[in-house]
């Protein structure tokens, strides 16, 4: 939409409507969930969670099939983005990006397959990597990589929704005992954490995320620090923007997928 096709967005936000009803469904809300909770998550599922959530996958999977001939493979969009603000591997590293940002470049790391947590150890999925599209002026590391990659993320995600709906237990949305070293109670903690500091990251759909938890052993965290994917892709702008149309620069922050809210957290 940003490039000027309305269309293709619409096909998007259809998708996107469809996982809203099912978050509504569970919980009563469409974007402000507030599902997960310590120890687990608000509320079991709906009835019928799992067959909602299976058939949504195979719309969304053929959906996506429509929207890469509509948009992925129109000639015009991959001109237009191709050879447009090229972020080498070394250069991707250097500045700290992150998720489809990083990969785009040609750097093969995802921390749910690199460093696993929670279930994803049990999950098989591939990890989209950018590459010298055909059509697409041949460079890795362009706006088009970068949109590709994300398109490739939708279809794995798909994937492996689909295996954790087998994996899901029978219902007991929260733990009524120690989780992790911690005594919880209805998603509450019932001691206080000890002082001290940690740090810890997780994959998001922009990218690592990394949480600095400083506490000084009293009910609240003393500091706390969240490094998003957005905070990382801005690091980097000052040294693409100079040269380019303004137009590009459009196309520049909508492939980096910089959510302003999130940049500093």
């Amino acid at each position: 939409m940003d490039m000027g096709a309305y269309t293709p967005f619409l096909h998007g936000i259809g998708q996107r409507e469809g996982v809203n009803d099912i978050f509504e469904k569970t919980c009563g809300a469409r974007l402000t969930h507030n599902y997960v909770t310590i120890g687990g998550v608000a509320n079991d599922l709906h009835a019928g969670a799992e067959a909602d959530i299976a058939a949504f996958c195979d719309e969304c999977e053929r959906e996506m099939v429509r929207f890469n001939r509509l948009i992925t493979g129109n000639s015009i969009f991959k001109n237009r983005l191709g050879g447009v603000a090229v972020v080498d591997r070394e250069a991707a590293i250097a500045y700290g990006l992150v998720g489809p940002n990083l990969r785009a470049s040609g750097v093969d790391f995802d921390l749910r397959r690199d460093e696993p947590y929670g279930y994803y150890n049990r999950f098989t999925f591939a990890v989209p990597v950018g590459a010298a599209f055909a059509g697409a002026n041949g460079v890795v590391g362009d706006c088009y990589d970068r949109f590709v990659v994300r398109c490739l993320e939708i279809v794995e995600s798909i994937r492996i929704v689909r295996q954790a709906l087998k994996l899901i237990p029978p219902a007991a949305a929260k733990a009524d005992d120690a989780v992790g070293g911690w005594q919880v109670d209805a998603g509450k903690i019932l001691r206080k954490p000890p002082r001290g500091e940690m740090y810890h990251r997780v994959e998001n759909p922009r990218g690592e995320t990394g949480y600095y938890l400083i506490s000084d052993g009293g009910k609240k965290p003393y500091r706390i620090k969240i490094r998003t994917g957005s905070f990382t892709a801005m690091s980097i702008f000052e040294d693409l923007a100079p040269g380019l149309m303004i137009s590009d620069l459009v196309a520049v922050i909508g492939t980096f997928d910089i959510v302003v809210p999130e940049v500093d957290r």
